[in-house]
């Protein structure tokens, strides 16, 4: 009877050790989901002699967030989302608004708190193009967002580099499957639209846990040069050197296309003496704006993230990046002024340090960054570091 017992509680605490809130993916907290098998023997032989050897139980470290009192939107809600993008994941945020200029893949614009001047990060790293301030959200993965943290105004301006009084923190999928995880995600919708994605993830050695990502969306021409296209691609590799230290390497990769025809041009249909609503609607006979100006994002980001549990009740978070990013605007019948080229080398290191003592949270945020940025225009070219 006290076996039986013995076992049931094993059983018990066990399945309590595979829960996980964060994710839908079933994961195992051993070491790469192995147990050491003495603990079924169906034999009865070891067991008789009392040799029921021990589960290995290393587990992973999770990225924490910024703030604890923060509005989390989380991967269960946003599967219950009609989203076709990250930007528009924020539907549940009662105090958001997506300015959104009407074309799949044009970078519309995010209000939070009454504001667009908003500080993305990705597990805790600055996203903001270094010399716009701002952030195209068709540039972040949606598939790999494990939930959305929303810092409370004006607390925001505590966590980045350029003072933003909103922040918003992208805690990124961990995801962690005793077999080997696959899952593909595919729909499409008229003019071409179409969007997939792809994830795979596996242990490997034990100790090792690898995850990769390949994504595209796209959609054809409905009114002119409003076609669009992204490739996107990222991969995980996190090494368990124990519990209390985790070290994750990481690479990301967008290559975006987009038209931006600056939408219909209804001036010139009121010149010409036609009547607005027979021809705006028409994707066909619509005129716009800019015929063949185009957006052209190139980017390769590289990451080493350490998280680490020192001693009990203390965390340690620390961050080393690397950001390419090349932008162009192109019009070619404009040679005057265009092509515009913005390219952006950043490179940082970001330490978070979080301790909790009996009378109070601390918590400790220092960050060093260099960035090369380098504008372009026909005849001229300008450096700044």
């Amino acid at each position: 009877m006290m076996k039986r017992f013995g076992l049931f509680l094993f059983l018990v605490s066990a399945v309590m050790a595979y829960a996980q809130t964060n994710d839908s993916v079933y994961v195992d907290t051993t070491r790469a989901g192995v147990i050491d098998t003495v603990a079924a023997d169906t034999t009865g032989f070891l067991s008789t002699k009392k040799e029921l050897a021990k589960a290995d139980t290393i587990a992973p470290l999770y990225q924490s967030p910024f703030y604890s009192e923060s509005r989390f939107i989380s991967r269960k809600e946003i599967n219950f989302l009609d989203y076709r993008y990250t930007g528009d994941l924020f539907e549940p945020f009662g105090l958001s608004f997506l300015r959104n200029y009407g074309f799949v893949g044009h970078p519309n614009e995010l209000m939070l708190y009454g504001t667009s001047d908003v500080g993305y990060y990705e597990d805790g790293v600055y996203l903001n193009n270094r010399s716009s301030g701002n952030f195209n959200l068709n540039l972040l993965s949606s598939e790999m967002i494990d939930s959305i943290e929303i810092v409370p105004a004006p607390r925001g301006f505590l966590y980045g580099p350029a003072a933003h009084p909103v922040s918003v923190n992208f805690l990124q999928r961990d995801l962690l499957s005793v077999k080997p995880y696959t899952r593909i995600k595919y729909y499409e919708g008229p003019f071409g639209e179409a969007f997939i994605d792809a994830i795979f993830n596996s242990i490997l050695f034990k100790d090792f846990i690898f995850t990769v990502e390949i994504a595209n969306r796209k959609v054809d021409l409905s009114y002119a040069n409003s076609n669009f296209s992204i490739w996107q691609g990222g991969a995980h590799l996190k090494y368990l050197i124990s519990n209390k230290v985790n070290l994750t390497a990481s690479y990301g990769y967008n290559d975006y296309d987009a038209g931006l025809n600056g939408g219909v041009d209804v001036d010139s249909i009121l010149q010409a003496g036609l009547s607005v609503s027979s021809v705006l609607y028409d994707e066909r006979i619509a005129p716009v704006y800019y015929h063949q100006r185009r957006l052209n994002i190139l980017q390769h980001n590289l990451g080493l993230k350490l998280l680490a549990e020192p001693v009990k009740n203390s965390r340690t978070d620390l961050s080393l990046y690397y950001r390419f990013s090349d932008d162009q605007i192109s019009n070619p019948p404009d040679v005057l002024s265009y092509p515009r080229k913005y390219n952006n080398k950043t490179g940082g290191a970001l330490l978070k340090q979080d301790l909790s003592l009996a009378f109070a949270d601390l918590q400790v945020l220092a960050q060093y960054e260099r960035t090369s940025f380098k504008y372009t225009v026909p005849g001229s070219i300008s450096e700044y570091n």
